[in-house]
């Protein structure tokens, strides 16, 4: 007998396929079985690992009491991401839930005309409970803002690059410019003896070109490897 006390989601039969969620041993909930919604439960591999089943099948099969409802565990789920990718995946529960204790619905829509689609669901919501008003969120945004704070820290890592980036093209650009008036007279001689003005270029920045590739030379491979 489990004794289950990990986290619990209350679920209809259409949960699983619309979600798309992976099962690693049994099944999932069916109309098919009229125990499903009264005697069974399906769980995920966090939760069968913690009932002490290393192998997902042994834990199909096995009865449960779970807060006043006692039955069969039919099916465990692939790990999933239910919260934030922060956490590490908890045990999870999931059995059937009356109509009268659910309280939202899942929606799977196609990309093609979202405002077309948004409007038939509202049509179809006021004709089956008028006396609610549509409430509305994407998933995709749920989960987007769990992540806000890490955006923000990209976009300031990147702001604070591109500075470090401009300060220090100031600086060679300065340093250049500083060496150029240094060698002015020894450019002059180099005209005067037929230089062209791509070799000039190249000796006063072949110093810089040597720096700069061995930089990269260092830098490449770190960064390759995050």
């Amino acid at each position: 007998m489990i004794n289950v006390g990990p986290l619990l989601y209350e679920i209809d039969f259409d949960f699983i396929p619309t979600y798309h969620i992976p099962l690693v041993a049994g099944r999932a909930y069916s109309r098919s079985y009229t125990t499903d919604s009264a005697q069974s439960m399906v769980i995920n591999e966090a939760a069968a690992r913690s009932f002490g089943y290393t192998n997902p099948a042994d834990a199909v099969g096995k009865k449960f009491d779970q807060r006043g409802r006692k039955g069969t565990v039919i099916g465990v789920l692939k790990d999933f991401n239910f919260r934030s990718l922060h956490q590490a995946v908890e045990p999870l529960t999931l059995r059937y839930g009356y109509p009268f204790t659910l309280n939202r619905i899942s929606v799977a829509v196609k990309g093609d005309d979202i405002p077309a689609t948004i409007a038939g669901l509202k049509k179809t919501w006021d004709k089956v409970a008028p006396q609610r008003p549509f409430l509305y969120h994407f998933l995709d945004e749920s989960f987007g803002a769990q992540y806000e704070a890490e955006r923000h820290f990209g976009q300031l890592f990147t702001l604070f690059s591109l500075l470090a980036i401009g300060i220090a093209c100031l600086g060679l650009f300065g340093l250049s410019t500083f060496m150029a008036q240094q060698r002015v007279k020894e450019i002059g001689i180099r005209k005067v003896l037929g230089s062209s003005v791509s070799g000039i270029v190249v000796l006063l920045s072949q110093d810089f070109i040597k720096l700069v590739l061995l930089a990269a030379a260092l830098a490449i491979p770190s960064a390759g490897g995050q």
